[in-house]
C-alpha cells in the first residue's frame, strides 16, 4: 500500500488533478456494487497485461453499464490492485493501467 502525505500530494500537481477526475467516477458510483464489473477487469488486464482506459469502458460497450467499469478500475486501483501513469500525465482515454509487480 502507498501511503501519500501532504508533502507528497502538493509536490505532485498532476496527481491532484487526476484525482479530482477520479472521485467524480468513484461518486458517480458509489451507490453499486460492481463486483462482476471488478472482475472482468481483471480478467482484461491480466490477459492483456496492461489496458487503456478507452479499453476499460468498452467491456460495457452497447449496455448502459459501461460507466461503471470505469468506476470498477478506479475502485480497483484505489484498494491498491493496479498500476497507472495516472500519477504522471493528465487523465484521458489513454491513460494505462497493469496489475502491480508481486501482485497475484
Amino acid at each position: 500500500m502507498e501511503i501519500l502525505t501532504h508533502e507528497d500530494m502538493l509536490a505532485a500537481p498532476q496527481r491532484i488533478r487526476n484525482w479530482h477526475s477520479v472521485a467524480a467516477w468513484l461518486a458517480a458510483g458509489r451507490d453499486w456494487a460492481l463486483t462482476e464489473e471488478q472482475l472482468e477487469v481483471a480478467a482484461l488486464i491480466r490477459s492483456k497485461k496492461r489496458v487503456e482506459f478507452q479499453e476499460v469502458l468498452g467491456l460495457g460497450k452497447g449496455t448502459d453499464r459501461d460507466d461503471l467499469y470505469g468506476v470498477a478500475i478506479f475502485r480497483s486501483m484505489q484498494a491498491g490492485a493496479y498500476s497507472s501513469n495516472l500519477f504522471d500525465v493528465p487523465f484521458s482515454m489513454r491513460t494505462f493501467f497493469s496489475e502491480k509487480q508481486g501482485s497475484v
